[in-house]
């Protein structure tokens, strides 16, 4: 039941010194919402991305990032007071989305793992700032893709049902204003890095 879409987030490496227990590698996180999508899934991710860049201007630094995001997650779950939400960790806090991408045979077969019909947000966070990449969701298209925002959008309304939205239209050119990246691209790649990582660890222990 639901309009069900998911929010993934790539944080970047957590390095205080060498051999300090609190080091933690690069790391994804899927949060999932019930309800979100359409009108209201740009315009929350628009304030996602919003409430992390202020986070980052305060006392927001690389290795307190997890616990921004879900400050600023709290904030977007709450900021519309006309569509209060809940964006929530998909599985028990401490749990390792690393290990699922690891073990599925691709990007797609990842993202299917999850319950997911409307589309995907994903956010990635490093020392270059935040990009973002959206997909729909197959109940809204026949493949799962990367859409721009209006596209995205284009998928539920046409352009003459959303052109009194003054606030979506503000949130997708503020989109279009930040860095993009492939989701699918990026996740290849840091799927790579985790078997690496993985295998580096066995071996340790061994």
């Amino acid at each position: 039941m639901g309009q069900r879409t998911q929010l993934i987030v790539k944080l970047p490496e957590v390095y205080y010194n060498e051999n300090n227990s609190n080091n933690r590698p690069e790391s994804i996180k899927v949060y999932h919402n019930q309800w979100l999508y359409g009108i209201n899934f740009i315009k929350y991710l628009a304030r996602l991305i919003k409430a992390i860049e202020v986070l980052k201007k305060g006392d927001f630094d690389l290795n307190r990032c997890e616990e921004r995001v879900d400050d600023a997650i709290k904030h977007c779950n709450y900021a519309d007071l006309d569509y209060m939400t809940e964006t929530r960790k998909y599985n028990e806090e401490g749990y390792n989305y690393n290990l699922d991408l690891n073990e599925s045979k691709t990007i797609l077969d990842f993202l299917n793992k999850w319950d997911n019909n409307n589309g995907y947000m994903y956010v990635s966070i490093g020392k270059d700032g935040i990009k973002y990449c959206i997909l729909n969701g197959t109940e809204d298209a026949d493949t799962i893709e990367v859409k721009t925002p209006k596209e995205y959008i284009n998928l539920f309304y046409t352009d003459d049902k959303i052109k009194d939205e003054t606030e979506l239209l503000e949130a997708i050119k503020f989109l279009d204003s930040c860095q993009k990246t492939d989701v699918f691209e990026e996740l290849k790649l840091f799927k790579k890095k985790v078997g690496k990582m993985i295998t580096k660890q066995v071996a340790e222990i061994l």
